[in-house]
């Protein structure tokens, strides 16, 4: 039935086709812009597109302008973006919004401090310019990875593009070129969440803060750790060609992009179960849960371990009066309950064991907003 069904789609084509040919014989059939050999190539009947499979709508022949010059797909009036590459980038922080900014119609290219082919976390790119001969960028973005922002070659560089750049994005830890250059001071940002105190040191007259997926001061745009760069990139194409655009964009990378995130990390309430988590990283063990939101956080973990169960209590019991400094209300061999302040609120921790000498040790932990 479903084959019946697109075969008289396609029957259905065809006639309209030859409709339009039969009245109007300036009607014909043209590949919208992707980037394929048959961009604005007209056809005599709808279908797919030979070279791109895509949809052919219909167009008039004497529309010759219909290309990839002067489509919406163009709206960047042909806005141009430099990104850094360096040894050991983060490659989601520079390929994320290198592909979304191609979609967007501008024109990218990769610049480095030298023209050797670079290991980018093992990831090989030749970058395609130097400082020295890199062309105009209207947009830079700064990706984090291992970044040094104590190399004066990148550190020079970073400062003269300031004058003469747009805007400058900066992804997780690729702010701290920017604080290094002294372009965060007196302004807002953030970076990876686990940095932002590294940052704040770095960059003493900057306020950076933990709980915006990205932060926007006109020029510079600074985004927190890894995928927030991602909805930077997005945003940073909004203010170029509007919000409508930049969702049919999104919609059309499969992204479900919020003008308005939702989701920052820095703000979930897992943050509080970091340090006791880290006590276990020198055993064996298997997450078997983790999730919350940000008034509230469960993870279970499996641990094997020499330790007896009393010991492992009492390395936990260490770590967790070291950070927030949680105070123990009640505690039995299966479980302690605690309370503790953190950023100006309340919080209850709940820890439960369930201990099998043969195979280790499965562990609770679970933080709430009191």
């Amino acid at each position: 039935m479903k084959a019946m069904l697109i075969k008289g789609a396609v029957i259905s084509l065809l006639v309209a086709g030859s409709l339009f040919s039969q009245e109007n014989g300036e009607i014909a059939f043209v590949c919208g812009p992707c980037g394929c050999v048959d961009d604005g190539s007209f056809f005599d009947h709808p279908g797919l597109c030979p070279s791109c499979g895509m949809i052919l709508y219909a167009s008039f022949k004497e529309i010759k302008n219909v290309n990839r010059n002067n489509h919406e797909h163009q709206m960047s009036t042909g806005k141009t973006v430099g990104i850094l590459i360096f040894p050991g980038a983060e490659i989601i922080d520079f390929a994320a919004p290198w592909e979304i900014f191609l979609q967007a119609g501008m024109r990218v290219f990769t610049v480095a401090q030298n023209d050797t082919l670079i290991n980018a976390m093992g990831m090989r790119i030749q970058p395609d310019y130097t400082f020295v001969n890199a062309p105009h960028a209207d947009i830079i973005l700064l990706p984090g990875g291992n970044v040094e922002y104590d190399n004066a070659g990148i550190m020079n560089w970073v400062k003269k593009i300031n004058g003469e750049s747009e805007t400058i994005l900066s992804v997780c830890n690729g702010a701290f070129f920017l604080g290094n250059a002294g372009l965060l001071d007196g302004l807002e940002a953030t970076t990876f969440l686990s940095l932002i105190p590294s940052l704040q040191r770095l960059a003493p007259k900057a306020r950076v803060v933990s709980n915006k997926r990205f932060v926007d001061n006109g020029k510079i745009v600074t985004s927190a750790g890894l995928s927030s760069g991602i909805d930077a990139t997005f945003h940073v194409i909004s203010k170029y060609l509007g919000v409508g655009r930049t969702q049919v964009i999104a919609t059309n990378l499969e992204y479900d992009w919020d003008p308005e995130p939702k989701y920052i990390r820095g703000m979930l309430a897992d943050k509080y179960l970091q340090g006791p988590r880290s006590v276990f990283s020198p055993f064996e063990y298997r997450t078997l849960s983790y999730s919350g939101d940000n008034v509230s956080w469960e993870t279970k973990l499996h641990v094997k371990t020499d330790l007896s169960h009393e010991k492992l209590v009492q390395l936990l019991e260490y770590q967790l009066n070291i950070g927030e400094k949680w105070v123990k209300t009640s505690a039995t061999k299966y479980g302690s309950n605690w309370h503790f302040v953190a950023d100006n609120k309340k919080w209850i921790g709940i820890i439960n064991y369930e201990i099998s000498s043969a195979n280790g040790q499965t562990i609770q932990m679970r933080v709430k907003e009191f």
